[in-house]
C-alpha cells in the first residue's frame, strides 16, 4: 500500500489522514515484530470488501476480502517470501483469504506449514 499513490495521494498529502490509518501503521508495526526493517505492502492481488472507490476506502478503510500473492520462479528463489511477505501480510491485511499461487511446484512440506497457518496453496 502506498499512500503516496494511492488515491491519488490523497492520504499522502492531506493534512489529516483517515482515523483508520493510524490503527494500520500500528498493526504493521505490530506484525513484523516492531523491527524498523521496511516491509513492502503492495500485495500482487488484493480484493476488496465493500469499496466501489477510494472514497468508500479511505472514509470506512481497508475491508481486505482475499490476498493472493504469486511467485513466477522456483521455490528456491523465493522462499524467504514466506517470512517478509506472505505471513506478514496475512497479519497485516487479516484477508479472509490468503492465497498462494506459484507457477512452480511448492515442497509438499512447506504447504502443510503454510495451510497450518491459513495460507492457501
Amino acid at each position: 500500500m502506498n499512500p503516496h499513490t494511492m488515491c491519488s495521494g490523497w492520504m499522502w498529502n492531506s493534512n489529516s489522514s483517515p482515523s483508520w490509518l493510524e490503527n494500520f501503521y500500528q498493526k504493521v508495526v505490530q506484525c513484523i515484530g516492531g523491527k524498523s526493517k521496511s516491509v513492502p505492502l503492495r500485495p500482487d492481488i488484493m480484493v476488496l470488501k465493500g469499496a466501489r472507490n477510494c472514497q468508500d476506502i479511505l472514509s470506512r478503510g481497508l475491508n481486505v476480502e482475499t490476498v493472493i500473492e504469486c511467485k513466477n520462479q522456483q521455490y528456491q528463489y523465493w522462499r524467504s517470501s514466506i517470512n517478509t511477505q506472505i505471513l506478514p501480510y496475512k497479519c497485516i491485511f487479516n484477508p479472509n483469504k490468503m492465497i498462494l499461487a506459484s507457477m512452480e511446484p511448492i515442497p509438499s512440506t512447506v504447504k502443510t506449514q503454510l495451510s497450518n497457518k491459513g495460507v492457501i496453496t
